[in-house]
Formats: C-alpha cells, sequence, structure tokens
C-alpha cells in the first residue's frame, strides 16, 4: 500500500473514531453514508507488528494522530504461570455481569433515521464536582507536555488523554445507572485514572520500540545542561533532569553519546560526578 493511501485510510479511521458522517461512493451501486457511529477497535499484537505499526511508513500511524487515540497497554507475560484452574460459570459476581450486560443490551437503540439507522445517543454531561476533576487533570497533563516535561515525547497521546478519561468516566456510569443522569465525580476519578495508566504504558511502549532514542535523548540532555547555572552532579541529574532522562539507562546513554562528540565531560569532584559541557560548544551556541 503506497504511503498516500496509507494516510487516507488512517484518516479515515480517525474520523470514525471521532464520530464524523462518512460518505462511501459507489459506482455501480448506491452510495451511502455512515452518521451517527463510532469507531471501536480492539487490537492485540505481537511486539513485532508493534514496532511495524509505530515506526512503519515513516510513523504515519503515530503523526497523524492514530495512536493517541488507543488506550495501550503491554501487560507482562504470564507464560510459565498459566496453570490450570477450574472455573465456575455460575459464581454470583460473573452472573451479576452477565445479567447487567444482556440488560444494556437490551435497551432499544436512539434510532434517529429508521431509514439510515442513524444513531443519536443521550448526550451525558459531567456534574459539577466531576468536572472540577476532569479541569484539573486536564491542566496536570497539559503542563507536563512541555518538552522536558514528564510527557513531553507524548504530546500526541497527552494532547487527548482529558477526552479519553471523559469517554471511559461514561463508559463507567452507563454500565452502572444506564444512559441517563449527569456522570458524577466517582465515575470521572475512575476514568482519569485509568487514562493516567495507559498513557503512562504508552510511554513505556513507546520507549521499548523508539529506533533512535539515545540521539533524541542526547539532544534533550545538552538542552537541558546549557539551562543549568553550573555543571549537574549525577545526582542532581537522577532528581531534576527531564523526566525521561532520570531513568539510569537512558541518562547513560545520552551521556556517552554526548561525550563522544566532545560536547560534555564527566569530571570526579570530591567524591560526586559532574557533567561539565564544552565550554567552546557554549560559546558557538
Amino acid at each position: 500500500m503506497s504511503e498516500s493511501s496509507v494516510m487516507r485510510f488512517l484518516a479515515l479511521l480517525n474520523r470514525l473514531w471521532d464520530g464524523n458522517s462518512f460518505l462511501r461512493r459507489r459506482t455501480s451501486r448506491e452510495s451511502i453514508e455512515i452518521r451517527g457511529r463510532r469507531l471501536t477497535v480492539s487490537l492485540m499484537a505481537q511486539p513485532s507488528v508493534v514496532q511495524s505499526l509505530i515506526g512503519g511508513h515513516g510513523g504515519i500511524a503515530r503523526g497523524i494522530g492514530l495512536l493517541a487515540r488507543f488506550l495501550i497497554a503491554w501487560p507482562a507475560s504470564t507464560i510459565g504461570t498459566r496453570l490450570y484452574r477450574t472455573g465456575d460459570l455460575d459464581a454470583a459476581p460473573l452472573r451479576t455481569f452477565d445479567d447487567r450486560v444482556a440488560s444494556l443490551l437490551s435497551q432499544p437503540l436512539p434510532i434517529e433515521d429508521e431509514k439510515s439507522l442513524t444513531l443519536k445517543p443521550p448526550l451525558l454531561e459531567l456534574d459539577p464536582d466531576a468536572f472540577a476533576i476532569w479541569r484539573d487533570g486536564h491542566d496536570h497533563i497539559e503542563k507536563t507536555l512541555a518538552r522536558d516535561g514528564d510527557y513531553g515525547e507524548l504530546t500526541d497521546l497527552g494532547a487527548k488523554i482529558a477526552e479519553q478519561a471523559a469517554r471511559i468516566a461514561c463508559v463507567l456510569h452507563v454500565f452502572e445507572q444506564g444512559p441517563v443522569g449527569p456522570i458524577p465525580a466517582d465515575a470521572m476519578q475512575a476514568g482519569a485514572d485509568i487514562a493516567l495508566w495507559h498513557l503512562q504504558e504508552a510511554r513505556r511502549v513507546f520507549g521499548l520500540a523508539e529506533s533512535d532514542q539515545a540521539t533524541n535523548d542526547a539532544e534533550l540532555m545538552l538542552g537541558w545542561l546549557s539551562a543549568q547555572p553550573a555543571p549537574p552532579s549525577l545526582k542532581q541529574l537522577a532528581q531534576y533532569a527531564p523526566y525521561r532522562l532520570r531513568n539510569k539507562k537512558r541518562r547513560d546513554l545520552a551521556l556517552d553519546k554526548l561525550e563522544a562528540h566532545s560536547l560534555i565531560r564527566r569530571e570526579c569532584d570530591a567524591g560526586s560526578t559532574l557533567v561539565r559541557i564544552n565550554p567552546k560548544w557554549q560559546i558557538t551556541t
């Protein structure tokens, strides 16, 4: 598939996730328009496939915003611990869950147009306490999206996380109360916690899949070092450097790369290791 075809297809998935209409033009049959629908995707993939999705076609899937619309997770493997356990299909919690799902599925669909079966679900709003939780979470994440912030390397996903939190809160509320009434604070807090967990997972997954992570980290490290009033110690780097560089492995790889290009030098001073920028580089910048 050509790059332009991939981009058009991914852009279509974005539109359907957002709930926008889509006109399918046909030459031999009647064209159809899809309205009142949202796309939901549940995708399980092997690590090599994830790597290809993130980096394939120049990273289009991420650049166009598709991956920001996923709730990403990479659970630890349970291989070696999956011993047989006898299940109880009549267990009370499972029966309660099944009954609730069946009840929700049996409700009539909110159809607006019988011919096209266009849906018009009710609009649910956050109650004042829930909105305060959403607003505070939104503002907190926004502050971390600066280049040297905790999520500075995930601006695409971070920008969507408040919407993801609200969507999750809505799902939790509908499951418990049905599609009626305002979304309460406890549902909103749960939605925010779940969305933030997935954002942290995305940072871990993308960190594992990044092909030239050391170069990006070295650039960020050099910028941060340049802004310090005095050469920092390794201990200070671990405490105050941009979040992604507090990881010892990533920090050391970034420092190694800078030192290999004679941009910094690590010096021992009174039992501490200081990181000093090459003064000639500072003059040129």
